[in-house]
Formats: structure tokens, C-alpha cells, sequence
């Protein structure tokens, strides 16, 4: 059920992409945005993966979540996320992105001082 869940909100989030007024910047961004997502993700599968060495710090997803629970929610967190950014006029979706890209950016460099690296 969360796959079919996770599966379901990327296809409602590429069919948001390009109906707004998206720019060439906008989508530098947002493909920052999904790099740092996917590296985030992939360290987030393996604390799902080896819970007696790591914990999750995410709230909502709880200690030690299952794959199927990751996937979900990062499924999910990229859909809204980018049915927010079509959403939003073009002067707030640079800032929304930008505090995005951050806070994807902070998760991940922790996950990296962690000791879970960036691979797949």
C-alpha cells in the first residue's frame, strides 16, 4: 500500500511540472532540489536498513522506520513539495526552493558526518 502511495504522488508531481510559468532557473533549482532529495533518501533507506547502528532524526517518519514507510514519505515530501512550487508565484518560488535546497542540503552533509556516505 505506502509504495503504491509513493508511486501515485510522483506521478502527481511530474504532471504539475511545466504548468505554470516555470523558468529555466526554476528548474536548476528544482533539480538541485531532487538531487539532494535522492541522496537523502538513499541514506534514509539505510538506517531503515541497519536500525541496531542508526536512528532516523525525522519526526514523522519515527526511529526506525521500514523501506516501505521511507519510500513513502519521500514520495510524498516531492510531491507536495513541487505542487507548492508550481503553486507559488515566481518571486516565492526561488526563496521556497532556496530554503529547500538547505534544508535538504543540512540533512544530508549530517547524514554524510554520521558515516552513512552518499551511495546507493
Amino acid at each position: 500500500m505506502a509504495n503504491r502511495i509513493g508511486k501515485t504522488a510522483i506521478v502527481i508531481a511530474l504532471l504539475f511540472c511545466g504548468c505554470s510559468n516555470w523558468s529555466r532557473s526554476d528548474t536548476y533549482r528544482h533539480a538541485a532540489l531532487t538531487g539532494l532529495m535522492a541522496l537523502d533518501y538513499a541514506q534514509t533507506m539505510k538506517i531503515a536498513r541497519e536500525p541496531e547502528h542508526y536512528h532516523e532524526m525525522n519526526p514523522i517518519l519515527g526511529r526506525h522506520p521500514s523501506e516501505a514507510e521511507v519510500s513513502a514519505y519521500f514520495a510524498s515530501a516531492y510531491a507536495i513539495k513541487t505542487a507548492v512550487a508550481v503553486a507559488l508565484p515566481p518571486e516565492y518560488r526561488k526563496w521556497w526552493q532556496y530554503a529547500l535546497i538547505g534544508f535538504s542540503g543540512a540533512c544530508v552533509a549530517n547524514n554524510l558526518v554520521i558515516g552513512l556516505g552518499i551511495g546507493f
